[in-house]
């Protein structure tokens, strides 16, 4: 006998399309967010083997997957199977999953339903559906209320984790960089430049050069958030400052302006 468990409902996200397909485009990213699945080998259609992800030469959007339930007692079960995705249909995003002993069926489909200046509305479905006997590992009770302790499993899924964590994906902000200068030369020149775009506020600088690149924002004249790649190191904040005095050579410098509106900010966070 078979049992199937679904759960579906609508979620008004305040953030961008981008954002949400980021994450329900990926796989390791939809796995570790469903919080019970983990995925371990990708399918390499070269080998026609599963292979662990560095390894494989064409990889496919399959996995070896190890699907984890956690008893009432909190002892942990894990069960080996395969899991898929994405599958891409027309506003749809879909992942499949199945148990090696096919005792276990998981379905989650994504459905973008439509965008709005204040975000967007994603839709889920989510079917798991095993045999009778499933249980039967975990407990010696099939079906029993200690085997079955997460209530609906498919409800689990969508409303104690995917819901949890798309809803805290940021507000869509669009954020508008003009650029307002480029200038190449001597990188001591360069850095004299910086210093006078300092006096502007929302001003993002990036100074390149052969052998390092130099990024900074800028608020009430000052540099901030200053960064550093120099020789295969990484350097920030007064490091990153102190260490860009001393750089040399030739160089491009350009500059970008923030062209948004504080009150734009706010009301979106509203």
């Amino acid at each position: 006998m078979s049992r199937e468990e679904k759960y579906s409902t609508e979620l008004k996200l305040n953030t961008s399309k981008e954002a949400v397909l980021s994450v329900l485009t990926d796989a390791h990213v939809l796995a570790g967010v469903s919080g019970h699945i983990m995925l371990y080998k990708i399918f390499d259609k070269s080998r026609n083997e599963f292979v662990p992800q560095a390894d494989a030469l064409i990889p496919d959007n399959k996995y070896k997957a190890a699907f984890i339930y956690q008893d009432e007692s909190g002892t942990l079960r894990v069960i080996d199977g395969i899991f898929e995705g994405p599958k891409l249909a027309p506003n749809q995003i879909i992942y499949e999953g199945t148990s090696d002993d096919n005792m276990l069926k998981v379905s989650f489909t994504f459905t973008i339903k439509n965008e709005s200046e204040n975000g967007v509305v994603v839709g889920i479905l989510a079917v798991i559906s095993y045999e009778s006997s499933f249980w039967d590992r975990f407990r010696g009770d099939a079906f029993s209320k200690k085997a079955k302790w997460y209530g609906n499993f498919a409800e689990h899924f969508v409303t104690k984790h995917f819901e949890f964590y798309l809803k805290r994906l940021g507000p869509k902000i669009n954020y508008n960089l003009t650029e307002i200068s480029r200038i190449e030369g001597d990188v001591s020149e360069l850095i004299k430049k910086i210093s006078e775009l300092a006096s502007m506020d929302n001003v993002y600088v990036v100074l390149k050069g052969d052998d390092f690149k130099f990024v900074a924002s800028t608020k009430n004249s000052e540099l901030t958030n200053a960064k550093l790649k120099y020789k295969g190191r990484d350097y920030t904040g007064p490091e990153a400052l102190s260490k860009l005095l001393f750089l040399q050579g030739k160089g491009e410098l350009k500059a970008y302006r923030l062209m948004i509106d504080e009150n734009q900010i706010i009301s979106t966070l509203l």
